[in-house]
């Protein structure tokens, strides 16, 4: 399998989560990350990262970079993607991808229109009982669905996985 060159936007607590991660893989090579903090940059050079940036367009012109992890706050993710799509640059970008709907579409559009690839940081995608539950739904196994209901209480605006980074006041969007 191919080495994928990996650039990490943003270095925050799901940035930094990525970035972990991506050291351990075999199959890929952090090259860069990006960041205004000088002090999660200094973390990912003695993690081992060799190019840091406070910039990340400057992330987007090395040329060796395949794809990118964009860990950026929402309100971010459509000027850092379609941008990361225009440099021929792969793109995972963290949930939600977008403020709203029109937003969302030209992310997609951009991915399409520069033939990268997108991909949702939605890790549940690929828990088990949620890939058995939708094989149940399309065999048939659970009749005609005419009504479902579902509750997940995680995080949110007023309590957080990363207590001490939730946004504060509470942005409109969240």
């Amino acid at each position: 399998m191919k080495t994928v060159k990996l650039g990490i936007i943003g270095l925050g607590y799901i940035g930094q989560t990525h970035l972990r991660h991506s050291l351990k893989l075999t199959n890929t090579k952090v090259v860069a990350v990006a960041d205004l903090s000088k002090k999660a940059l200094i973390k990912a050079k003695n993690a081992g990262v060799k190019k840091t940036f406070t910039n990340y367009e400057n992330l987007f012109k090395e040329p060796e970079i395949d794809a990118v992890i964009i860990g950026l706050p929402t309100h971010l993710h459509l000027q850092c993607a379609k941008e990361a799509a225009e440099a021929g640059k792969h793109i995972f970008l963290e949930k939600p991808i977008a403020r709203n709907v029109e937003e969302a579409k030209e992310i997609v559009s951009a991915a399409q229109s520069n033939s990268v690839k997108l991909m949702m940081g939605y890790h549940l995608r690929f828990n088990q009982d949620f890939i058995a539950l939708k094989e149940k739904t399309t065999d048939g196994t659970l009749g005609e669905i005419e009504v479902a209901q579902a509750t997940m209480i995680s995080s949110g605006p007023f309590f957080h996985r990363a207590d001490g980074y939730a946004p504060v006041p509470v942005p409109e969007w969240w």
